[in-house]
């Protein structure tokens, strides 16, 4: 069930995919390139903050968020999408407009890249997402073995499948 609108940013400039922290001294650091990366990135959303409606950026920090990001021609050839992802995720922690980017407040994110000229990253947030829960009868498959021992231990389930029966 979706709250409100999706939020849409459009941010143009190369992404550097999110690299494995260096351990030096006992301190873990980032690459000079990724660092800067993610100073440059969070002062973007800032900026794009800045010039929101309140209406929206009231509910800043967002928890139980979907995200879509669409990359334009702005990784390298051999970067992982799910790097990527994180350098975005990180960032948008950073200037708040997330509270965290942890399974409990991404629900679900995902991505595509499209090979452009032109280095855009299209994030849409879409606030207050909800997965499907055990308790919705969509959730059932229909019932094996397996499926019934499940369903006998779980009261979300059996609620599920008492609301299957009386909709038949």
């Amino acid at each position: 069930m979706v709250n409100s609108r999706p939020i849409v940013l459009a941010l143009r400039g190369k992404v550097i995919p999110k690299q494995r922290p260096r351990i030096a001294e006992g301190k873990a650091y980032y690459s000079e390139g990724y660092s800067t990366w993610q100073k440059t990135a969070k002062q973007a959303l800032i900026a794009a903050i800045g010039i929101m409606p309140a209406t929206i950026t009231r509910h800043f920090p967002l928890t139980a968020v979907k995200i879509e990001i669409e990359f334009h021609g702005c990784l390298r050839s051999n970067a992982d999408l799910d790097n990527s992802e994180g350098s975005w995720l990180d960032a948008l922690v950073q200037a708040g407009i997330l509270s965290g980017d942890n399974i409990r407040k991404v629900n679900q994110i995902g991505s595509k890249y499209f090979d452009l000229s032109h280095p855009v990253s299209v994030i849409t947030i879409t606030p207050n997402w909800e997965p499907i829960s055990e308790a919705d009868p969509r959730f059932l498959i229909p019932p094996n073995s397996i499926i019934k021992t499940t369903i006998k231990r779980s009261p979300a389930a059996k609620k599920a499948q008492a609301m299957l029966k009386t909709t038949k």
